[in-house]
């Protein structure tokens, strides 16, 4: 990797090293079910405080869809919607 931080290379790795497009939680075991990871991505507009944002909740049945959403951000971004991608 080029050590030239406005190499289009370093910068498509921090574009896809974005912290919202690497989510993820836990839901606690319960006596239907082991402990479960849930893992997605959160594309476009960030959440504003009231609550307000359109959200787009997208399930592309395949693993790792979440990166392909990557593409989705700069548009959803521009539409002034939020997406969500859950990878599984």
């Amino acid at each position: 990797m080029s050590s030239d931080p406005n190499s289009p290379v370093s910068l498509a790795h921090s574009y896809i090293a974005n912290a919202r497009f690497h989510r993820r939680f836990t839901l606690e075991a319960t006596a239907t079910h082991g402990t479960l990871n849930v893992t997605y991505a959160e594309f476009g507009r960030q959440p504003d405080e009231s609550g307000t944002t359109p959200t787009i909740l997208l399930i592309p049945g395949m693993f790792s869809s979440r990166y392909l959403g990557v593409q989705l951000h700069a548009i959803a971004d521009k539409l002034g919607v939020r997406v969500l991608v859950v990878d599984r």
